[in-house]
């Protein structure tokens, strides 16, 4: 009987070995060459390719104060269009924004969302005390303001856009966007 040992064996045994650690690496990069991408890692809104420099355009509150888009704090910008008479949807609106932001919890006062348009008198009177803030865009970049989604369709009644810390458009969410989707997004974003 021999004690020889097999060296074709332990060859085995290495290729085996580095195979299974190299399987999910090469099963990785297929997919990814493929587009595929996990659930996790997709927003919810639409990224501009290429991001837009906000940095010419000038927002005034009502107070006459202006925005500097890229400020050291890393300030996010969610801007909202809205359109004349815009009623109850608009009202809807600025609660679920509201809360958007509220559940953002120590990072809401990163967040500032600005309503670009003449508000009407149900939502001047819900804004009072909001951190939303109206304000006029010179010059307005942004596209016209559609009519609200009817109440019964799910999600947002009206688009947002998003201005990173350094100045850029880089996001847009289209009507019917649904609100946790936006939140995800912040989260990923603003965290």
């Amino acid at each position: 009987m021999s004690s020889e040992p097999d060296r074709g064996r332990g060859r085995r045994q290495l290729l085996l070995v580095v195979g299974l650690f190299a399987a999910p690496v090469l099963l990785a990069f297929a997919l990814s060459l493929s587009g595929w991408r996990p659930e996790g890692t997709r927003q919810t809104g639409t990224l501009l390719d290429p991001p837009r420099d906000f940095k010419s355009v000038v927002a005034t509150r009502p107070d006459g104060s202006t925005t500097f888009w890229n400020r050291p704090e890393g300030h996010w910008y969610l801007l909202w269009p809205i359109p004349a008479e815009c009623g109850e949807p608009c009202v809807r609106m600025a609660d679920t924004l509201e809360r958007v932001r509220l559940r953002m919890a120590r990072h809401a006062p990163r967040l500032e969302i600005y309503l670009v348009g003449e508000p009407d008198e149900a939502l001047r009177r819900r804004l009072e005390g909001s951190p939303i803030v109206p304000v006029t865009l010179e010059p307005n970049p942004l596209p016209a303001a559609r009519p609200p989604l009817p109440s019964e369709h799910p999600g947002l009644p009206l688009a947002l856009h998003l201005v990173d810390p350094n100045g850029f458009w880089i996001m847009d969410y289209a009507p019917g966007t649904d609100p946790s989707g936006l939140r995800r997004d912040l989260d990923r974003l603003i965290n």
